[in-house]
């Protein structure tokens, strides 16, 4: 195949306007979703009472609301888990902080008994507002130090200027990626956080190792305009970003397929990372990083060193 070797010659920079286009499309429909859909926080970040049961018999999410329903157990939400017969169930922190943790758990079992006698309770779990507010608070402060020490990372290795666009590449992926929980019913919880974090790691890795051939490129090349050098060093790293891309997600579509309905959310967004992180590492970071005003004379600062770009 063309792109899986060395000799492509693609005008990525002359694309770079178009896709900042489209990339600001979806940011600017993932933030309105966000603000006008939210996000459904997981259990871990809210609190309150999960059960996941297995019927004997077919059932649908909807029916098995109503059954709720009629046993005083309105506020409870049902979503289906890999088929019609099994279900997580979950009661708001605020009604089970009302009638006291161990009495909802029962109070929602006994409802789930009169819809199916056959029921199978394959796990409960109890999160404490308390614990679910440290929870996200630490989710939140472990996250944003992550992205700090990735930019200073970055900026002690590179030009600053490469540095703002790994950085926004990083963000971007961030964004985008938080798609799939505004648009759909997966809960936020830590797995989804931890889907985040590699998301962050994989997409700098991949616009290190572009940045790494750029600045190599930029000593040999010397009568190469920045332009051209940029698509230079881009398309020699395709073949690799392309490969990379394609072996992680074979691995990604194994858990999606065969881990369970615990790690679902966490593979989906992890493979909506990747093809995000892939796209931003090729238009995305080099476009930026040229935006905030990157040129020869960056690289001719720098005192002249060995080949320490990253062998492709």
């Amino acid at each position: 195949m063309r792109l899986l070797n060395k000799r492509t010659h693609i005008d990525f920079m002359a694309k770079s306007r178009s896709m900042a286009v489209l990339s600001a499309g979806l940011l600017l429909v993932v933030l309105l979703g966000l603000l006008l859909r939210g996000i459904h926080g997981g259990l871990d970040f809210t609190g309150g009472l999960l059960v996941e049961a297995s019927f004997g018999q077919t059932l649908s999410a909807e029916k098995v609301r109503e059954q709720l329903q009629g046993q005083g157990l309105a506020e409870a939400s049902v979503q289906a888990l890999g088929g019609p017969k099994t279900f997580a169930l979950r009661l708001p922190k605020k009604l089970a902080e009302d009638v006291g943790s161990e009495q909802a758990r029962q109070q929602l079992i006994q409802a789930l008994r009169h819809i199916d006698a056959q029921v199978h309770i394959n796990r409960i779990e109890y999160v404490g507002p308390k614990v679910g507010q440290e929870l996200a608070r630490k989710g939140v402060m472990g996250f944003v130090l992550a992205l700090l020490g990735i930019a200073v990372y970055v900026r002690l290795r590179f030009e600053w200027h490469l540095a703002l666009g790994a950085v926004a590449a990083t963000v971007h992926d961030v964004a985008l990626t938080m798609a799939v929980f505004v648009f759909s019913p997966i809960p936020f919880d830590l797995t989804s956080l931890a889907a985040l974090l590699t998301v962050v790691g994989y997409s700098v890795n991949d616009t290190i190792v572009i940045f790494d051939r750029l600045r190599e490129n930029m000593r040999r090349q010397r009568k190469l305009t920045l332009w051209e050098v940029a698509n230079l060093s881009v398309n020699q790293t395709l073949s690799r970003t392309i490969l990379t891309a394609f072996a992680t997600l074979l691995a990604v579509l194994g858990i999606l397929f065969f881990g369970g309905d615990s790690l679902r959310g966490f593979a989906l967004a992890l493979g909506v990372g990747i093809i995000v992180g892939t796209y931003s590492s090729i238009f995305v970071a080099m476009a930026a990083a040229m935006a905030t005003g990157l040129n020869r004379e960056v690289f001719n600062q720098k005192p002249k060193r060995q080949d320490d770009g990253a062998r492709v």
